[in-house]
Order: structure tokens, then sequence, then C-alpha cells
């Protein structure tokens, strides 16, 4: 198998991560797969190059919101050692499931490794979260208590050395893979001995490597458990068996991994209150009760495949099932919360895509008016009116312009969060105005603005036209990271003769990621000069 072709498969496909914005390195990827898999290997193969800056390490870290008061450190991976990562990754992960629980236990339930080449899948989908917790109220019945916890700050807290230990020494991964495989963790996490990049396939991998040592541990001391990730349920015949339990999974995750159990997700409970709390879960009623019309939503399957035989028939039987529900009734009633159903709402804002066009301008009608209500799911939000805004009319795209452009002006706290502020400018670049541009302008002159947040405006200006704007910050390019650099030089493009002129003097400073972005987009633009940048 070809392990690297499988990696730009799985991104272009699925997305790197489930955090940040869409890189348009992954549309390269899918558009040009023979060269990017061609600069992937060597990537990989001269990693003793990387100093060189041929083909640099570069990431960002920025802190995301987690609900309504927390928040998690997340990395940004360059998009092209984000793929030289999951291909060294992949390459691995056979062995890594053959050293895990097998899979017929019904014990461990993330991520499962399945690789099809082919559709760029990687993971076994008959093992998930919903089947963690069907088996785990399945096997309640058989004791008397349950014991429910989950780690603290997880990821974050990998120790890279009792990883490298995991992968070289405990399963057997070739050193030459493992040393390759550290260097660019110890890159990405600032030379610090420990964390994950949050959000990638490739963390959820090595996570599982990581994890396989603890079941392990866990299975010889006789302790009966169901995991999902770090989610852990374990079973006990008596009160004093689960705190026996307990003891055991908390100190070995302390002595041994560095690790604790988080205090607020720590209970122990009768098999039949789990049984209640799973079918709660299950049935989406945890956080409040749903009414009937409510749940049966809730546990609709919103997906279809536009690579199916049928896939126009799929597209129109879930159009038409949407269209049973009162969209709209359900997003006011959230909106009116002070605090909203979070899995519910997410739900519904996939959902409105699906709806026609009158129902789609209403829903987001009713969004931007209450976009601060819907504050912990607001990227989702944002990439849903991304998806449709192209197709609205100009009083919706007015009101959502001069919403944005509010909150930016006014610097709202919506706006502090750099993440946010990316998917931000990028539904500005479908809204273009003068209005849009001088907001864009205010967030990429702001103190502290992240590369991402910078990188992010440049493109978002190539597709509203902005030359002159962009003209005018030629200037700064030797002062800019990585991310910018590459954003302007595709961005230089757009800008012609000037633009050639320019190229013509740095080209011989470019690493190969910004290379291959340039030919890609020679390929799109000027030959089409209505394509855009897919942001």
């Amino acid at each position: 198998m070809n392990y690297t072709k499988l990696a730009l498969k799985n991104i272009s496909s699925y997305g790197d991560t489930d955090i940040f914005p869409y890189p348009i390195e992954n549309a390269l990827f899918y558009d040009m797969s023979n060269e990017a898999i061609t600069i992937v290997d060597k990537m990989i193969s001269q990693m003793d190059e990387i100093r060189s800056g041929l083909y640099p390490i570069n990431r960002v870290s920025i802190s995301v919101p987690v609900g309504y008061t927390g928040y998690r450190w997340t990395t940004f991976i360059d998009p092209w050692w984000n793929a030289a990562l999951l291909s060294i990754v992949l390459s691995i992960s056979e062995q890594i499931e053959c050293y895990r629980k097998p899979a017929l236990d019904n014990c461990i339930f993330s991520y499962r490794i399945k690789l099809n080449e082919d559709t760029g899948e990687c993971f076994d989908k008959d093992f998930n979260w919903r089947k963690f917790y069907e088996t785990s109220m399945q096997k309640a019945k058989q004791y008397k208590y349950v014991v429910r916890f989950d780690i603290a700050d997880f990821y974050n807290r990998i120790y890279h050395h009792r990883l490298d230990n995991a992968l070289e020494n405990r399963i057997g991964i070739e050193k030459g893979k493992v040393d390759k495989i550290m260097k660019v963790l110890m890159t990405l996490s600032g030379n610090v001995s420990y964390g994950l990049p949050v959000g990638g396939n490739a963390a959820r991998i090595l996570a599982e490597a990581y994890l396989a040592t603890i079941d392990k541990v866990l299975d010889t001391e006789g302790v009966p458990f169901c995991r999902f990730v770090d989610d852990f349920i374990l079973f006990a015949m008596s009160k004093e068996e689960a705190y026996q339990f307990l003891n055991i999974s908390a100190d070995l995750l302390m002595k041994s991994e560095g690790l604790t159990l988080q205090k607020n997700k720590t209970v122990i409970m009768t098999s039949s209150e789990f049984e209640n709390h799973a079918i709660s879960l299950l049935e989406g009623e945890e956080d409040l009760k749903l009414d009937k019309q409510r749940n049966t939503f809730y546990k609709m399957h919103i997906h279809y495949d536009p690579y199916s035989l049928t896939a126009i028939e799929d597209y129109e039987e879930l159009k038409s099932r949407i269209a049973e529900f009162d969209l709209i009734s359900f997003i006011n009633s959230e909106v009116k919360k002070s605090k909203i159903h979070q899995s519910f709402a997410k739900q519904i804002i996939s959902a409105i895509k699906f709806l026609d066009k009158d129902r789609i301008e209403l829903a987001i009608a009713v969004i931007i008016e209450n976009i601060e209500s819907l504050y912990t799911i607001f990227p989702n939000v944002i990439q849903m009116i991304i998806k449709v805004i192209d197709g609205c009319n100009e009083n919706t795209k007015v009101e959502v312009r001069e919403k944005i452009c509010r909150l930016i002006n006014e610097d709202s706290y919506l706006m502090q969060t750099e993440n946010n502020a990316c998917y931000i400018v990028r539904l500005l670049s479908h809204l273009p105005e003068t209005s849009s541009s001088r907001a864009i302008n205010l967030l990429y002159g702001r103190p502290g603005a992240s590369e991402l947040l910078k990188s992010n405006c440049i493109l978002a200006m190539v597709n509203m036209k902005e030359y002159e704007w962009l003209s005018s910050k030629k200037t700064n390019y030797n002062s800019m990271s990585i991310l910018e650099k590459r954003a302007f030089y595709s961005a230089s493009f757009y800008l012609r003769d000037e633009g050639a002129h320019w190229r013509r003097s740095i080209v011989n400073f470019l690493d190969e990621g910004s290379k291959a972005l340039g030919e890609w987009i020679a390929t799109k633009y000027p030959a089409h000069t209505s394509w855009k940048l897919p942001i």
C-alpha cells in the first residue's frame, strides 16, 4: 500500500482536522496527487534537510473555546507536514492495531484501523462512540456497579518519551520511523517533550498506541472495562470493588504516565443508574429533555454520499425527511435559552443546507440576529453560512455582512478567538464590499494576530480582488511567517505581470510546498479568470 497516497486521499476527502479552516493545500492534494506524493515522500526521506528551510516544519498554536467557559490548546500543522506525519503513522498503523486488544473483544471502540486506499478511509466505521455506549450498557447488566472517568487534558499531556517507548519497545516499530515521528512531534510542540496536536488522524492513531499499554495493564489487573479514546467505563460486582478498580486506574495513570482523572467526570454509579445515563446519552437527552419530534430529528443521520451511484436519489430523500421538521422553530427555541443544547444545535445547523432557498434565508436571518447565543458552536455556524451564502438573495447577504463587520469593528468577544476570526474572514470573502475589506484589514493588522489569521486574510483579499492592497504588502514579504509567505505567493498570481516580475526575485528562496502551490494555481488562473481560491 502507498501510505502517502492514502494520507493525501484521507486529508483531501475528509479534512486534516475538525478544528481549523480547510487549508487550500488540501485541494491541491486532490488535484495534483501524484506531484504531492513525490514532495511528501521527499520530505520524509530527507528529514535532515528540515533545518535548511527546504522543508520547514511550521505550526501555529492557539487557544480554542470548549463549551461556555473551557478552552483547549490546539496546533495547526503546516499542511505538507500534516500529510508527511500521517503517511509515516499510517505505515505503522496496522502494527499498532495488532498490538491493541482485539476488536472482537468488544472492549476498545475508538479508531480501529481499517485502511482503504481507494476511499481514503483509515478507520472501521463499525467501531464508534455509539457502539461504545451500547456495548457498555449491555455489559453493565452483568455487574452491580459502574465507574466512569476520563483523562484530564489527555492529548496535551502525552509524554513523548513514553510514546517513543511504547512504539519502539512494546509494539516493535522500526526505530527509524519512530525517530522521524518524534522529530516532527518535538518540533510541533516547540521542543517540549509532551503533547500531541489535537484533531488530526495521526495524533488519534498515536494516542491509541499510547493507551494500548494502559489497556494491557488493566487487563492484567483483572479490571473489566470498555474504552473510547480517553473515556473509560469500568464494571464491578460491589461498591468496594468499584473503588478498588478506580484506585488501580488512577494509580496506573499517575505513576506510569503522569496523567490524572477529570474530577468532575469521575463517578461511581449502580448499573441501573448507568443504564439510564447511557439511554439518555444515546437518545440525545443527557443535557435536557427533548420532546418526541426534536428527539427524532436529533437521532437522524444527516449525511449522504455524493459519489454513490444513487447520490441524487439519496439527496432528495434526505431533503424530504428534513423538510418534515420545523427547523426554524427549533432554532428560535434554542437561541432563547441561556445555554443552548450544543449537540442538538449542531444537528440543526448541519441540516439547514438541505432546506429550500426561502427557508435557508429565514434560518440565516434568525441565526445572524442571535449569533452571540450560538457562541459555543460558532465555527459550525459560519461554515454552514459559507456553504449557502452565494445562493442567497442580496438582502440576506447585506444582513450577514453588516452583522459580521459590526462584530469586528466593535472588537466583539466572538472575534477575540483567532480560530473564529479565521472562519469570519473566509465568510467575508464571499461578501465583497468595501466594509468587508476594511474589516479584514483591521483583523490583519490587529496586535498579536497569528500567522494563521494573517494568511487567511491574504487569501480572502485575493478572492475579493483587492489587488491594490495585496500589491502594497510586497515590501513586507521578507518579514512574513511561512504561512503568510505561502499565502502571498499564491496571491501574486492574481497580480498578473506585476506578480510574475516579483516572483522572479524570490523564486530561489521558496520552499517545496510554496512551489507546488504556485504550480497548482498557475493551472487554474489566469486560464480560468473566474476561478477563486477554495476558502
